[in-house]
């Protein structure tokens, strides 16, 4: 989770949506989207009614152009956003529920932004993390 923080307030400084709250809020001063819920009521409502289309609408309504989620957890993002690299560990797991998170682009005009900002902190990491850029 600290590195996904550097990640929007070192590089990103743009709203984000994620579904884990927590350091991604911290001294964080772009706008971060809680899609699981815990932290903003409309999403959790949104989420726990299941209907279609209710994460793309969250997102577009406050500009986000970056979601950092847990892959698993929401299955169907394959088709909804563009996946440009994940965030995570070599030989453990960021959560006991995944080793990676995944980074997506809302739109096209963000993939090259979202992109850069992995290969520029790729370097800094520490050891046995990782951020993956993937081939788009």
């Amino acid at each position: 989770h600290y590195q996904m923080h550097r990640f929007v307030t070192e590089c990103w400084k743009q709203p984000v949506a994620i579904n884990d709250l927590g350091w991604m809020s911290f001294r964080n001063e772009a706008y971060v989207l809680d899609l699981y819920g815990l932290g903003n009521e409309e999403a959790r409502k949104a989420r726990a009614a299941g209907e279609p289309g209710w994460m793309a609408e969250l997102v577009d309504a406050r500009g986000v152009g970056a979601v950092m989620i847990y892959p698993g957890w929401f299955p169907d993002l394959q088709d909804m956003w563009r996946h440009v690299g994940d965030i995570g560990y070599v030989e453990t797991s960021v959560t006991p529920f995944s080793p990676r998170v995944a980074l997506y682009a809302t739109a096209d005009e963000h993939v090259g932004p979202l992109s850069d900002c992995l290969e520029a902190m790729a370097g800094s990491l520490p050891e046995g993390s990782v951020m993956q850029v993937r081939t788009l």
